[in-house]
């Protein structure tokens, strides 16, 4: 239940460096308000670099009212102006994502951050008398892969070549080769399995599993475990990030996996609370590689004392409130998360924050942040050096990339299409700031710089 109807605010600027801002390329060339459709068509036939559009890619509408082309789940006030004999050119942007957080919880967090990327946008576009508006049309896979595919082949019929999400690597597997064999570009914020890491015309904002695992493991050897019990999916997400992290920890992995139509969380507990007794006196901690059954495996682990002894640590921020064990849980042992640094928070990230709290005080999921970045990546798509090379006409968006700051940071694509390692991670802990009503908070209270753990809690 996330209400997406908010008030207007506003960001700094993102720039990308050589210094070719997104306001010079919204208004070219436009500023100058040319009167007539034939100069339009003229320019654009004669130089096809004129503000480095892809006119395959560009919805033309002419003489259009601007609320009968954005759909509804885009909530953006009136977007580009509509003048007289003006053209309205129109940047379609499809989304997948399991809308309503039927398995992955991160969903609607992922619609909200798009939403507010679109509507930043479509806002610059207004302020300086542009043309361009930017759309969204959400469709809802439910997490499941064969939707997925469903879905993106109705975006495809539709003319839309430009795509945002899924969230889940699993989804991101059943859509691959349609999204190859069709030239889509398809910008993913949360997908990170390895196996998805590869040239292609998709694009993943959060860092590949093998980087992530790996920082993981630093975690755990500096935090002195002999040992490591893992509690993970059977999917390609919790199988690439479990092979990961066993490759890299030099210490012992205890693995326990699970699939979704057969997790039982009091059972997975059970088989945590006898590992970690056979362990006797060794150092130990809890890895999850978890969605939202997450929060049923700490409510779970809460009946054993000697799991409360134990460092838990995961990926997943995303906590339910349907759990409140859980919450005394956290407050008796320790629940940890790292994330690659943004260090300092920029306005960005400080204003999606606040928003973010304004709208839901009780969770503070960092899946939005990396949804945001991939929409304004989807934006950029659109206005890279033109090239007739399909399906790689998207290659432009890694040089875009590579100087632009968003609010995770440095956006910076390789050649695969995957966000640049970096050795720098922040560690968050799960602090419940009340009970009634329930509020909690990941508070930044360390990091892990090039393998060196540094911490305050």
């Amino acid at each position: 239940g996330i209400n997406a109807e908010y008030g207007d605010w506003s960001f700094p600027e993102e720039r990308s460096e050589p210094p070719e801002n997104i306001e010079e390329k919204l208004s070219c060339p436009f500023k100058k308000k040319m009167q007539t459709y034939f100069l339009l068509v003229v320019l654009v036939l004669l130089n096809p670099f004129l503000c480095s559009t892809y006119v395959s890619r560009v919805e033309t509408e002419l003489n259009v009212d601007f609320d009968s082309v954005v759909p509804a789940p885009l909530n953006c006030p009136y977007g580009a102006p509509k003048l007289p004999n003006d053209t309205l050119v129109a940047f379609r942007v499809g989304a997948l994502v399991d809308q309503y957080g039927k398995k992955d919880p991160a969903g609607p967090y992922a619609v909200l951050g798009w939403n507010l990327a679109f509507q930043k946008m479509n806002n610059l576009a207004k302020e300086i008398n542009s043309p361009f508006f930017f759309t969204l049309q959400i469709h809802d896979t439910r997490g499941e892969g064969e939707v997925a595919l469903q879905k993106i082949r109705q975006l495809y019929e539709a003319g839309i070549r430009v795509v945002v999400g899924p969230t889940s690597s699993e989804e991101l597997k059943a859509i691959e080769s349609f999204v190859e064999q069709n030239g889509v570009v398809l910008i993913s914020p949360t997908s990170s399995s390895n196996e998805l890491g590869k040239k292609d015309s998709i694009y993943r904002v959060s860092l590949n599993d093998a980087v992530v695992a790996s920082a993981y493991a630093a975690f755990a050897t500096q935090s002195g475990f002999s040992t490591v019990i893992v509690g993970a999916r059977s999917d390609s997400y919790g199988q690439s990030f479990l092979n990961s992290f066993t490759t890299a920890f030099k210490g012992k992995t205890v693995p326990f996996t699970y699939s979704d139509a057969a997790f039982n969380a009091t059972q997975l507990a059970s088989s945590f609370n006898a590992a970690a007794t056979a362990l006797g006196n060794s150092s130990f901690g809890v890895l999850v590689i978890a969605f939202d059954e997450w929060s049923a495996i700490l409510s779970a682990a809460s009946a054993h004392p000697i799991l409360k002894s134990a460092t838990w640590f995961g990926p997943n921020t995303l906590v339910s409130t349907a759990f409140p064990d859980l919450f005394t849980f956290a407050n008796q042992t320790k629940v940890l998360a790292l994330l690659p640094s943004v260090s300092p928070h920029n306005d960005i990230y400080n204003g999606l924050y606040s928003t973010l709290m304004s709208i839901n005080t009780a969770q503070t999921p960092f899946e939005l942040f990396y949804a945001y970045d991939s929409a304004m990546l989807a934006i950029y798509s659109f206005f890279g050096p033109q090239t007739d090379k399909a399906p790689y006409y998207d290659r432009s968006l890694l040089a875009t990339s590579r100087n632009l700051f968003l609010s995770t940071g440095k956006v910076a694509l390789d050649n695969n299409g995957d966000r640049v390692p970096t050795t720098e991670f922040e560690v968050f802990r799960l602090k419940i700031e009340s009970f009634t009503p329930l509020h909690y908070r990941w508070t930044d209270v360390g990091s892990i710089s090039n393998g060196v753990l540094q911490t305050t809690y």
